[in-house]
């Protein structure tokens, strides 16, 4: 799944077009291989801020075990690497220094552990109350790609595996994840209260439209690509328990069952709980006053959510009896 684009930005010298045209190709090759899986989401030109501190991740890749940073470099000549892990690129016939994109790449995946450490602590319920989740408990992997045209020399010993061209990462990311996999059969067997290793896909959905509630562009005279609001909405978890438009929120607030079904009351729409009997009113909770979604009744027990504001209309729920009475 394609979570987010890369956003426009000015390409006013030659360097930044290079730099633009590599990330373009990075982001080909891994749109390619994930836009089709649910569980896999990925994110082009991700820009998180925290006091005063920034990181500019290329792409990540967020997956069942854990998240991929990738740096892209836009090698299209040769990049050398020598004994002391320095760095050097072939740029318009001549070498000259680098940083390490590989140190660059660590301290932004540094950066986005303590950010969701701090900060995304409530999106990961755990069985033991009073236990937190460590996002330092999944996999961390850091790579860097360069163009695939371009050629990589390293005099390192030994070398950096993680360093590839672009038309290898994706692979690479695969068999990371089937290594996991394996791995995960063996440790499901003793792991006791441990977090759980592999994330189930509501848990990546959940994360994933968090991280992009946070992704903070660069100003631009460029406008920002339109985001429904409603859908982004990160709650309070002080205030109380409503039923917004995420998929995580559709459920009773006394206990937590999904067995849900929308009727009407007096003056609005609320969530009946098929099995404690209890009601949960649907609050949608907006970024700006502007925005005023409603719920409004279609045919084959739908509901559909429109914002006249935001321009989006879309399904938000189906009530089960419907669905009993189509089968």
């Amino acid at each position: 799944m394609i979570r987010k684009h890369a956003d426009p930005r000015p390409l006013t010298t030659a360097f930044d077009k290079a730099g633009w045209n590599a990330e373009k190709q990075m982001a080909h090759y891994l749109d390619r291989a994930f836009k089709d899986r649910d569980d896999v989401h990925i994110f082009h030109d991700l820009r998180i801020e925290e006091k005063g501190e920034v990181a500019q991740i290329d792409h990540l890749v967020l997956e069942p075990f854990g998240f991929h940073v990738i740096e892209s470099k836009s090698v299209t000549s040769s990049v050398r690497v020598n004994s002391r892990d320095e760095w050097t690129r072939e740029w318009e016939g001549a070498w000259k220094g680098m940083p390490s994109p590989l140190l660059q790449a660590e301290r932004q995946a540094e950066f986005l552990r303590k950010f969701l450490d701090e900060h995304g602590q409530h999106l990961v319920k755990m069985l033991v109350p009073g236990l937190k989740f460590h996002y330092g408990r999944l996999k961390w992997s850091i790579w860097v790609a360069i163009s695939d045209q371009g050629i990589i020399h390293q005099e390192l010993s030994p070398p950096h595996q993680a360093v590839l061209k672009a038309d290898q990462i994706f692979g690479a990311i695969r068999s990371a994840m089937q290594q996991c996999e394996e791995a995960g059969k063996i440790r499901n067997l003793m792991k006791g209260f441990d977090p759980p290793s592999k994330l189930h896909p509501e848990l990546i959905a959940r994360i994933s439209l968090w991280i992009l509630n946070h992704h903070c562009p660069k100003e631009s005279s460029h406008p920002a690509p339109k985001v429904d609001p409603l859908e982004f909405h990160e709650p309070d978890p002080y205030k109380a328990v409503h039923a917004d438009d995420r998929p995580e929120s559709k459920i009773c607030r006394f206990c937590e069952s999904r067995n849900l079904e929308i009727r009407s009351g007096p003056h609005s729409l609320y969530f009946k709980c098929l099995d404690c009997g209890k009601n949960t009113p649907i609050l949608f909770q907006c970024r700006t006053p502007k925005c005023k979604p409603r719920l409004e009744p279609r045919e084959g027990g739908f509901f559909f959510r429109v914002c006249e504001a935001c321009g989006t209309e879309r399904p938000y729920f189906r009530n089960p009896t419907a669905n009993a009475a189509q089968g």
